[in-house]
């Protein structure tokens, strides 16, 4: 059990540095391999649940289209706060 908290805790990093360093989407692809796309699912649902949205996939959207998505929900929540 603590070997998968390790591990998660050193991706979380891992994104952070990458993320933090203005790496692009390509990059953290090139970075993470066969990976990349589990963990951009992960993250969108992550951030649905966070938001309290229904993650809805849709033909042709990429993860960058479903992040502008997710900002504009994020800023119409904090702008009725």
């Amino acid at each position: 059990m603590s070997h998968m908290r390790l591990s998660s805790e050193s991706l979380h990093k891992r994104l952070y540095n990458c993320l933090s360093l203005g790496m692009s989407l390509k990059r953290l692809r090139n970075l993470f391999g066969s990976a990349a796309e589990a963990l951009e699912k992960l993250i969108l649902r992550r951030l649905c649940q966070r938001l309290d949205v229904k993650l809805e996939l849709k033909e042709g959207y990429k993860f960058s289209d479903y992040i502008s998505a997710l900002r504009k929900v994020y800023v119409e929540i904090e702008v009725t706060r």
